[in-house]
């Protein structure tokens, strides 16, 4: 503690007032507060407690706490200190009382005028600073500080000043839309300046396990010289066309080529670490926040033009939307990357982030604060942030990072709003146990998934079973596909998306299973079977990073793949390059050309997919139905009833050739689609898998 003396606000009526034992060695006989407008009030101290340094005193006093009016706390020796409002505000009374449902947060532009409205309940002043100008704000009803300014204010820079707790802090708006180069102000966006949604006809999706979601970094994409694009790593660079690296196409061209459903965009909105005027002297994966509403400036092709990000950024989605890709965004409202930094705390103290019960900021994220979802204001917060996403930017889908940190309340409520803009729209993310101070019962975790039915979560098992664990510890631990063949019930169970009993169930349905053996965190497939397939030759790696991608592709559940998985990606090794540059992160498309097999395998396998339903069940019944399996030896006989015939899947995780009595036509064997040829025997190659279509048999 600094000052000898500080007082804190923790509930109605009550301070905490901490006396240093540097002053009087921490001894008093009273108190009193005094409002600014002169009213003194009475206090009555309750208790003492002595601590190392310091002491403790809970004093109450009577009357009704006023919170446009600063208040000063005097002890006996006539020594002061102003009020603080604290851990009042996690009170159910200060919800009740300044809980504000309005859709105006924010500023609102028109020609003639822009309205700006800052939820600041505990502040007694605020202003906003528009270019050289300063007005000051009226606090109304709900703690909400409002100013019209009689002006064309298009694209003016502001920011706001508050008087909260002793400090008058500036920060910027965190309901702004858009804002200029590295947080420094936000700005005031005319609606009329904004590219227009592009009209667009999407193939229809019935269910969660219809997509096929492919990760990418914005900046990755085109941040090597082989993607051959005019610039790099902006949102206008996914979107150059008629590029070509050694013969094969680059940036968006390759990606139409992948003829994915759905591209999840690595964090896009404004994070800290990179100096957005700089780009190029630092990376980020994006998983450090400043500004949740606002795009990230890096990525613009002007971060001090505010129209930029946001133009380019509806651009980048009208144009994948117009080549039949929906767009899903990775968002981390889990924490911030610092809390002297955050608007929402500056503006709010104590409000908006998570404490334990002994009143320490809780970290479960592991990145020092945890946001509290469950704060009425902090759930509007993300919910309207979202609807914005939605309604500005024509989203189609949310990855939710580290969402075990979020209450189920909070993240049905997110589902139900963006289901009633798009009833295909995704819902999904990590449900890892995170120690955030909230009981287990309350978090959006994986094992909670029965009360989060239409949200779905990345499948760890799936990932561990098939490839072998990802730690830096484990990584010479073998699954199924690379060497564990003892793991042939779990490799089933894993095949149905974790969703029927008897075979390791942990979801409701397998619309809830993410399943995926590669994303962005940890070592990448290519390297992991570099680890623990140490005596394999670089052919048998390729064959079973293909069986890796066989087996995620065909297995119930929603498929993820990893940008460039799909040509043996590397990162050297590497597990956590979220900070290790480009030269790691970029996407090689010299790797394209060296391993095209895997790619044309790949496409193969996404049409494979989108041709065939009985990959695509979306219901328990449907599997139990349509699903058996048989062993043969250590051949893995998959088949799934589908309408007038049967899919059989053959999969051969062994070093061996099987061969295999079963008539039918061939349809997919270890180079990818065969044209339809009659069989009456398949041999299965070693590290692969054939598929036969079938006339139908009872499938119990």
């Amino acid at each position: 503690m600094e000052a000898s003396m500080k007082a804190y606000l923790d509930d109605f009526n009550k301070l905490n007032v901490v006396i240093s034992h540097r002053f009087y060695n921490g001894k008093t006989n009273g108190f009193y507060l005094k409002r600014s407008d002169g009213l003194v009030m009475e206090c009555q101290i309750k208790s003492i407690l002595e601590q190392n340094g310091y002491t403790q005193y809970e004093v109450v006093f009577e009357g009704e706490y006023d919170f446009s009016k600063r208040y000063t706390v005097y002890e006996s020796h006539c020594h002061q200190a102003t009020v603080e409002v604290r851990y009042l505000v996690h009170t159910k009374r200060f919800e009740e009382l300044f809980y504000y449902d309005g859709k105006d947060l924010g500023s609102h532009y028109t020609k003639e005028a822009t309205s700006f409205a800052l939820w600041a309940p505990t502040a007694i002043y605020a202003a906003v600073h528009i270019n050289d100008e300063i007005y000051t704000m009226e606090k109304t009803e709900k703690g909400v500080f409002r100013a019209t300014v009689y002006k064309d204010l298009d694209g003016a820079k502001y920011r706001y000043y508050v008087d909260v707790n002793g400090h008058i802090v500036e920060t910027t708006d965190p309901y702004a839309i858009s804002g200029f180069a590295n947080g420094k102000a936000s700005a005031v966006i005319n609606p009329e300046k904004l590219v227009k949604k592009q009209s667009y006809t999407l193939e229809p999706m019935n269910s969660y396990t219809d997509a096929i979601i492919y990760e990418l970094s914005v900046r990755d994409f085109t941040s090597d010289i082989t993607a051959c694009t005019s610039s790099h790593s902006l949102f206008k660079s996914m979107l150059e066309e008629g590029t070509t690296f050694k013969g094969l196409p680059t940036a968006f061209d390759y990606l139409k080529s992948l003829n994915v459903t759905h591209v999840q965009l690595l964090p896009v909105t404004d994070f800290a670490t990179v100096d957005e005027e700089n780009p190029r002297r630092a990376y980020n994966w994006g998983y450090d926040p400043l500004q949740w509403g606002v795009l990230e400036g890096s990525y613009s092709s002007n971060p001090n033009d505010p129209y930029s990000r946001v133009n380019e950024f509806i651009e980048l989605v009208n144009t994948l939307h117009v080549h039949g890709m929906r767009v899903n965004l990775d968002v981390v409202f889990n924490h911030h990357y610092d809390l002297s930094m955050s608007n929402l705390n500056l503006i709010v103290p104590y409000y908006f982030f998570r404490y334990s019960d002994q009143k320490y900021l809780s970290n479960g994220s592991f990145c020092g604060n945890d946001t509290e979802s469950r704060r009425l204001m902090m759930r509007k917060f993300m919910l309207d942030t979202i609807e914005k996403f939605i309604t500005l930017y024509d989203i189609d889908g949310l990855r939710f990072d580290l969402m075990g940190i979020h209450d189920i309340v909070t993240m049905n409520e997110i589902y139900k709003l963006a289901s009633s803009y798009k009833c295909d729209f995704m819902v999904y993310g990590e449900g890892w146990n995170m120690p955030t101070a909230m009981s287990d019962d309350e978090k959006a975790t994986l094992y909670n998934n029965y009360q989060m039915p239409h949200i779905a979560f990345f499948n760890d098992f799936f990932r561990d079973v098939v490839k072998g664990k990802t730690s830096v510890e484990e990584s010479y631990a073998k699954g199924y596909i690379t060497g564990n063949l003892n793991l042939m019930f779990e490799y089933k169970s894993a095949l149905l998306g974790n969703s029927i009993d008897g075979y390791h169930k942990i979801y409701l349905s397998p619309t809830q299973s993410i399943n995926y053996v590669e994303c962005h965190d940890n070592a990448t497939s290519w390297d992991k079977i570099d680890d623990c397939c140490k005596e394999d030759v670089n052919q048998i790696r390729i064959l079973k990073h293909k069986l890796l991608l066989a087996t995620t592709m065909i297995a119930q559940g929603v498929p993820f793949i990893h940008s460039g998985q799909e040509f043996a990606r590397t990162k050297l090794g590497m597990h956590n390059t979220y900070n290790t540059m480009d030269d790691i992160n970029k996407l090689d498309y010299n790797r394209l050309n060296r391993y095209q097999m895997i790619y044309d395998y790949f496409r193969d396998l996404v049409t494979l997919r989108r041709r065939h339903k009985c990959f695509r069940l979306s219901n328990t019944e449907d599997i139990f139905k349509y699903v058996e399996f048989e062993s043969y030896d250590d051949l893995l006989v998959y088949s799934i009833m589908e309408e007038d015939h049967t899919i059989v899947c053959f999969i051969n995780p062994t070093s061996s050739e099987i061969t295999y009595a079963k008539q039918g036509t061939l349809i997919f064997n270890e180079h990818g689609l065969v044209n339809d040829k009659a069989v009456d025997h398949v041999d299965i190659k070693p590290y692969s898998i054939s598929i036969l279509k079938c006339k139908h048999e009872a499938v119990s």
